[in-house]
């Protein structure tokens, strides 16, 4: 992303509507004293934002550094997007904001978030400290870190903010014996698309009810299987699309981050329905069959309730809802 400096500073306009002053924000109006000098070094560095600006992490942020970056953050976003209008324009304006009020950040190596990256949080992992969640897990009621061991044992913060998957090797069944010359194992995958959940769930609502995951009857997050962590890495996708297994260490990376947070969102929910939706739903207990699987995999997942999905979501009668707005718009007059 391209942005000026001049636009940020309030020098030019950015908007296309005239002056810089005639933004329709009163925010991308303010003057900012000092702005270009003290922005100069994110334009002329461009180490810096990776050595003191880290995003996409969550922080930790004394209030009144907080109360500092306030005005200036609001006078970025808008010049902001004013220049770029994608989903991480306030990242950016964050970015600004932190380097005009003298604020930088720390990254502390205490979070993980994406197997395949160079963060010094998996190291434990990596040798073998994290333990093995898909097998155990841990329990809410026993925690296993202390503040003397914590540095040492598994990550603080598990931040999932990305597609996870773990695709690895499983025997064929009996009904599909390998001829000569086929391999005599297939494959499976555990997913986690947090931006597929709320998709899946409203397949399996009904027509008159939309359905959240803290409600009584919402199925749990299918689990991996126990052995996970020890299976073995296999190619996932069909044809052209085949991909090559990743390497040991980062499928194992991956595997102990789909156990962890799976086993943790299911007894968090689980916790929780059981103090909120009575004795007879404790009782029947919940189903851990939600597969949060991105749409661009969906394709070779199996769908054995794919007729009955399109039962619970009829086609939608667009002829019938025009009808209801000329008749909304004609009780009107």
């Amino acid at each position: 992303v391209n942005l000026s400096l001049a636009g940020l500073c309030g020098e030019e306009d950015t908007t296309g509507q005239g002056s810089a002053t005639s933004s329709s924000s009163a925010a991308a109006a303010r003057q900012l004293p000092a702005c270009r000098e003290r922005l100069r070094g994110l334009f002329e560095d461009p180490n810096l934002v990776a050595n003191e600006f880290s995003v996409g992490v969550p922080h930790v942020i004394r209030a009144v550094d907080l109360e500092r970056m306030a005005d200036s953050w609001e006078v970025f976003t808008d010049r902001v997007r004013a220049q770029y209008r994608g989903w991480t324009a306030e990242m950016f304006s964050w970015i600004l904001a932190a380097r005009y009020s003298g604020l930088r950040f720390a990254y502390l190596a205490e979070a993980v978030s994406d197997p395949s990256a160079r963060e010094l949080a998996w190291e434990p992992i990596d040798v073998g400290l994290g333990g093995d969640p898909c097998r155990t897990p841990p329990s809410p009621e026993q925690p296993t870190l202390t503040a003397s061991t914590a540095r040492h044992s598994v990550p603080l913060l598990v931040h999932f903010c990305e597609v996870y998957n773990a695709t690895y090797e499983v025997p064929r069944s009996p009904s599909s014996s390998p001829s000569s010359g086929v391999s005599a194992t297939e494959s499976a995958t555990t997913w986690l698309d947090k931006r597929a959940v709320a998709k899946t769930l409203k397949a399996l609502a009904t027509k008159d009810r939309s359905m959240s995951m803290l409600d009584c009857d919402a199925p749990l997050f299918e689990l991996p299987p126990a052995d996970l962590l020890n299976r073995k890495p296999a190619a996932r996708g069909r044809g052209r699309r085949l991909e090559p297994p990743v390497s040991v260490g980062t499928f194992r990376r991956s595997a102990w981050l789909l156990c962890t947070t799976l086993h943790a969102a299911n007894a968090g929910l689980r916790d929780f329905r059981s103090r909120s939706c009575g004795e007879a739903a404790k009782a029947r207990g919940w189903p851990e069959t939600l597969r949060a699987v991105p749409a661009n995999a969906r394709f070779s997942e199996p769908s054995p309730d794919f007729a009955s999905l399109h039962l619970k979501n009829p086609p939608v009668d667009w002829a019938s809802r025009l009808n209801a707005t000329r008749a909304r718009l004609g009780s009107r007059h």
